[in-house]
């Protein structure tokens, strides 16, 4: 987060910034899918790929302030509706849902890596 001051967005941009939490949100399940497909045969995933899986998505969690940060802004600020509010509160459960999706693809990328070198270390032996 550092000392970055963003530049806020207007109350009326909320459709927008739904989408975009909409979107990473649906990509952080496709990705969760794909790993829990994995699951059973971790061998199909190289250590690059799982690398880059879990680099991805902790950037993307550590940026999630950003869209907390927004809410925060629009639920403080003054002119929003009681509906727009309602509406906030909806997409700061989105916000928490992406990072628990985002936190189980960290955690299943990392045990399909260790599972992979453990793997080839038995491929080592045999």
């Amino acid at each position: 987060m550092g000392n970055e001051k963003p530049e806020w967005l207007p109350i009326g941009k909320i459709t927008t910034v739904r989408g975009y939490i909409e979107e990473a949100l649906t990509d952080a399940k496709e990705r969760l899918a794909t790993l829990e497909e994995a699951v059973p045969k971790p061998h199909v995933m190289d250590d690059a790929l799982l690398d880059r899986v879990v680099r991805v998505n902790k950037k993307i969690l550590d940026e999630n302030w950003l869209y907390r940060g927004q809410l925060d802004h629009w639920l403080g600020g003054e002119g929003s509706s009681a509906e727009q509010r309602i509406e906030i509160g909806a997409l700061h459960t989105l916000v928490d849902e992406l990072d628990r999706v985002l936190e189980a693809n960290i955690s299943l990328a990392g045990e399909l890596g260790v599972w992979q070198r453990f793997a080839r270390k038995w491929a080592i032996w045999l």
